[in-house]
């Protein structure tokens, strides 16, 4: 019982961020300079080494596909506006 508790609450560690991040994208006043930020945020969050090697990588990878597919110029652009 004990050891589902841990696994439990390691689970919500690492979930956390993203329900955050994702409450954050889901927001009426979201803006493009917001989203960039929230990239960002979860890019810093899985550098944690107390965090497993594997789990950093596939975020990391998510995160880094997802923005060479993004049109990056305004974003960029959009935090400079803001």
């Amino acid at each position: 019982m004990f050891v589902i508790l841990i696994k439990l609450h390691r689970l919500h560690d690492l979930l956390k961020p993203f329900a955050i991040a994702t409450n954050a994208a889901q927001a009426d006043y979201c803006r493009l300079d917001t989203i960039l930020l929230l990239l960002g945020y979860l890019f810093h969050i899985y550098t944690d080494t107390a965090i497993d090697q594997c789990i950093r990588s596939a975020v990391h990878a998510s995160l880094e596909k997802h923005w060479k597919k993004a049109d990056q110029n305004v974003f960029i652009l959009a935090v400079i506006f803001n």
